[in-house]
């Protein structure tokens, strides 16, 4: 420094020797004025990058740091350290958005197919869960284009093809996997396909081929609230009252969340009717009061308890 006050490299190493040596001001010090120098592309983000570190360790500053690593990627993209620095940083703040983003740059200097995948899944993952169900449902097509014998791709595909509507995409990837797991004996995941299964054919207009595949989802787990929910409306329209009482009345007992694609009302108005085909006028009044306890404002049993004379 005595020869070459000017000399962004002795700076920069001045700064890691007063970072190791847990003085954090020396070394902010020493990369600002390295910063001051005007140094460019590499060497900038070097510096950058370096006091993020001084901020992230020495500070406990994280929103700084990230600023900084922001500031090294300007002036090099592709800087490894603050790509990964950055990463870290995102995964500790759960900023998906832009987690998400990182992993798409990581992925693009990837060659490994099944290390491909493997972020290509994280990153839809984190679509996913941030509402951002095209973009992941693109991530995962692109995926199966590049390893499409790649197996942890195809059960989240189908679960976005399905939630998009895309049934006719979806079906033969569930009836695979159903089958696949049968083969090899992992019931719950052959319960878990089955019931999607039954939620297309339904959809389609196949009750026998919904029914069956419902039924088989339920023997295995018959606690599957929508496995449940699906074959309580398969035996209500086919007016198999007994079947489906049971169905309801076990679905009363289970917690039904937003998800769930059914209301507890709306099971109290099933259980309702289902009591009156049965000549349970008392049993039916009941059902239909339950019900507008937990929903006052539900149409149907109000309809059903004014049409009863309550």
């Amino acid at each position: 420094m005595q020869r070459d006050p000017a000399s962004v490299p002795a700076l920069t190493r001045l700064s890691r020797l007063y970072e190791r040596s847990g003085d954090w001001e020396q070394s902010k010090s020493a990369l600002e004025r390295a910063l001051e120098l005007g140094p460019e592309g590499h060497d900038a983000a070097d510096l950058f990058f370096r006091l993020a570190e001084v901020a992230r360790v020495g500070d406990s500053d994280p929103e700084t740091a990230v600023q900084h690593l922001q500031q090294a990627l300007r002036h090099d993209p592709d800087h490894r350290e603050a790509l990964s620095a950055l990463e870290t940083l995102a995964r500790e703040r759960r900023d998906t958005a832009t987690l998400a983003e990182l992993l798409r740059r990581r992925a693009r200097g990837v060659t490994d197919p099944t290390e491909r995948v493997t972020i290509a899944l994280e990153i839809a993952e984190l679509d996913r869960k941030s509402g951002r169900t095209t973009e992941a449902l693109a991530d995962l097509e692109a995926a199966a284009k590049v390893a499409p014998g790649d197996a942890r791709i195809w059960a989240p595909l189908a679960d976005l093809l399905f939630a998009a509507g895309r049934l006719e995409e979806a079906a033969p990837i569930y009836q695979r996997l159903g089958d696949e797991a049968k083969a090899a004996r992992r019931m719950r995941e052959v319960a878990r396909y089955r019931q999607r299964q039954g939620g297309i054919l339904e959809a389609r207009g196949d009750s026998p081929g919904a029914l069956a595949a419902y039924e088989e989802a339920f023997r295995v787990n018959p606690t599957d609230v929508a496995t449940m929910a699906g074959l309580g409306r398969l035996y209500f329209a086919a007016k198999e009252w007994e079947k489906a009482r049971r169905l309801y009345q076990s679905l009363v007992l289970q917690t039904l969340d937003a998800d769930s694609g059914i209301a507890k009302a709306d099971v109290y108005w099933s259980l309702g009717v289902i009591h009156l085909e049965l000549g349970q006028e008392a049993k039916a009044k009941g059902m239909f009061q339950r019900g507008l306890e937990i929903d006052p404002r539900h149409e149907r049993l109000r309809s059903a308890l004014a049409q009863l004379g309550s």
